[in-house]
């Protein structure tokens, strides 16, 4: 890249940045905004002196209010994956058996090269 290429880009990233930072400025300097900082931090001062949250807040000035639910936990034996227990092979030419479950199998890749990724996957069969 070309030094006036550098340079043209450095300039554009800093009138981006300047503008930016003229925009941050307006924002914080906007009465508003320093309004609603302000209603914020005591509201949660005022939380925390009383040790509620937001959600207590809701229960107590909206009657419809619904708390979300917390997530479901699953019970003892339930949401674990099932194991993978892996495929056997065997090959209908030299009779060898071989196993795999998870990894590189360097007989497997041999057999790959050898016969090819589609026909050695044709004989395997899932252990139950």
């Amino acid at each position: 890249m070309s030094l006036s290429v550098q340079l043209r880009q450095l300039r554009l990233a800093q009138a981006a940045a300047e503008a930016a930072n003229a925009k941050l400025k307006s924002l914080q300097d906007a009465p508003e905004l320093q309004q609603i900082q302000q209603f914020e931090s005591d509201l949660r001062d005022l939380l925390a002196r009383y040790s509620m949250s937001l959600v207590d807040v809701n229960i107590i000035m909206d009657p419809k209010y619904k708390a979300p639910k917390p997530a479901p936990t699953p019970a003892a034996g339930e949401g674990k994956r099932s194991t993978f227990k892996g495929r056997e092979y065997k090959n209908p030419h030299t009779g060898e058996v071989t196993t795999h479950s998870r990894g590189r199998n360097k007989t497997l890749d041999a057999w790959r090269k050898t016969y090819g990724h589609d026909v050695v996957e044709s004989w395997g069969v899932l252990i139950q």
